[in-house]
């Protein structure tokens, strides 16, 4: 029955806090982003996820077209779980072949490829699945394999049982081979589809399998040739399969299923003082300091109000109402200021005080670092399932409130109408607000200006006085 925006904007403001890795604005451009889209299960986290996706996997993107589909059809989200996936596949194939070109060529095609065959499956064991077909996906294209969306095509029509895989010819018949070489029932395969632990068997008796044909023929490129279009394949990529011979069992031996991938998450998220420069940190903490004291200013109607009066007595009287040069026996005070920067001044300093205390609320729960702003905002070793509503009630909540919005109008452009009494009510007792606060700023510069008066008075009566003021720094 509350706000969305604020429920959002308590949230990141709780949970980034004063974090030196994280900007609190930078995530609320995500969740827009998201909301954009319609996307409302989970979006909190997922924001916060792809904001610090760049410390983390600068290839993910949380908004891609398959995984927000894989989410829907699974009723469950795994944005975390694939973050973590993207940062340990980068990891894994700069560490075996010195590049990972193939996480910003290929990876995204990859998956969408995969979409049918992960679609079929549960959240956990799809995304085990994908990250088998990815490590061997990206050997391959790390070491000059040129046909990775053909084959990952194949495979994915494979794992769902589309039997045209093994009928087209081509990538059929090398995965027919490959399957008979591990040992596998390719009916078995087409009626229960595939998991992770047949399908890295399958890739890395493919990968062997091909890497000995080039073996056989690479004296005679005409031959070779050959056998690489009975496969769909030319003879260079029998030659990319031949360069991961020696290391198809340290591949294959290379697994990771949902837990490890939001270990993974969570370890990287942890070491994010590695990747941040001291100047980024800075700048970042300072931009959370004003975003929190804008935030509590905008989202008060007492203070964002008393400020934009401020400004209009700017405005109008050009010098917000300054405050009077004081002449004295001993000279003459001039505070520099007016009301309106008084004013200014007062709802300024509720707004950093406000910002502060949710930012360091937040810190006191651990979220300044990076696994903490994780749990902050939910990401543990499970994944989330989307909680089905029961779509009742609807008619009953547009009764209770008033009609309010945006009327367009034949005379002018779009002029809000604001129809309802409660909106009338709300406004005026916000300009009361403003007026009182008006009024008590005023009165405390009076306060002040007599306090400075009578100090001068008995400064000039008190030469004990005056020597303690002389000698002090105002």
């Amino acid at each position: 029955m509350g706000s969305y925006w604020k429920s959002f904007n308590d949230t990141i403001t709780m949970h980034v806090g004063m974090s030196p890795f994280v900007k609190q604005a930078d995530v609320v451009e995500k969740l827009k982003t998201l909301v954009g889209k319609g996307i409302s299960f989970n979006v909190e986290e997922r924001a916060f996820l792809d904001t610090i996706s760049d410390k983390i996997a600068n290839t993910f993107n949380a908004a891609d077209a398959t995984l927000v589909k894989l989410v829907r059809i699974q009723q469950a989200d795994t944005t975390a779980a694939r973050l973590g996936m993207e940062s340990a596949l980068t990891a894994f194939l700069n560490s075996m072949y010195e590049t990972s070109e193939y996480m910003t060529d290929a990876a995204e095609s990859v998956r969408a490829n995969l979409y049918e065959a992960s679609a079929l499956m549960t959240a956990q064991k799809a995304t085990a699945f994908e990250y088998q077909v990815q490590k061997w996906m990206g050997s391959l294209y790390s070491v000059g394999f040129s046909n990775t969306s053909g084959l990952s095509t194949a495979l994915g029509k494979l794992a769902a049982g589309d039997i045209s895989s093994i009928n087209d010819g081509g990538f059929g018949n090398l995965l027919l081979m490959s399957a008979n070489r591990a040992n596998l029932s390719m009916a078995d395969i087409l009626a229960d589809g595939l998991d992770e632990s047949n399908t890295n068997k399958l890739m890395q008796a493919m990968v062997e399998y091909l890497g000995q044909i080039y073996a056989e023929t690479k004296n005679s490129k005409v031959v070779a040739q050959q056998f690489a279009n009975v496969y769909g394949l030319t003879a260079s990529d029998l030659k990319a399969a031949a360069n991961l011979y020696g290391s198809t069992k340290t591949i294959s031996n290379n697994n990771m299923g949902t837990a490890d991938m939001m270990r993974r998450l969570s370890s990287m998220a942890s070491s994010m003082l590695m990747r941040t420069g001291s100047a980024e940190m800075i700048d970042n903490l300072f931009g959370n300091l004003n975003y929190a004291t804008a935030s509590t200013m905008g989202n008060s109607p007492a203070l964002y109000t008393t400020y934009l009066l401020a400004d209009m007595l700017e405005d109008v009287t050009g010098n917000g109402i300054a405050l009077p040069f004081i002449n004295t026996f001993f000279g003459g005070i001039d505070l520099h200021t007016s009301v309106s920067q008084l004013m200014k001044l007062g709802t300024l300093g509720v707004g950093v005080l406000g910002g502060i205390g949710k930012m360091l609320v937040g810190m006191a729960g651990g979220n300044g670092t990076g696994s903490g702003m994780l749990r902050g905002f939910g990401v543990t070793q499970g994944i989330k399932t989307l909680s089905r509503g029961t779509g009742t009630g609807l008619t009953t909540l547009m009764e209770d409130f008033s009609e309010s919005g945006y009327v367009g109008n034949s005379d002018s452009s779009d002029v809000q109408n604001a129809t309802t009494t409660a909106a009338e009510d709300q406004g005026q007792e916000q300009l009361n607000a403003a007026q009182d606060d008006n009024e008590v700023t005023m009165k405390m510069v009076d306060d002040h200006i007599v306090e400075i008066v009578t100090l001068l008075q008995k400064v000039s009566t008190d030469s004990a006085l005056k020597v303690e003021i002389e000698n002090t720094e105002i």
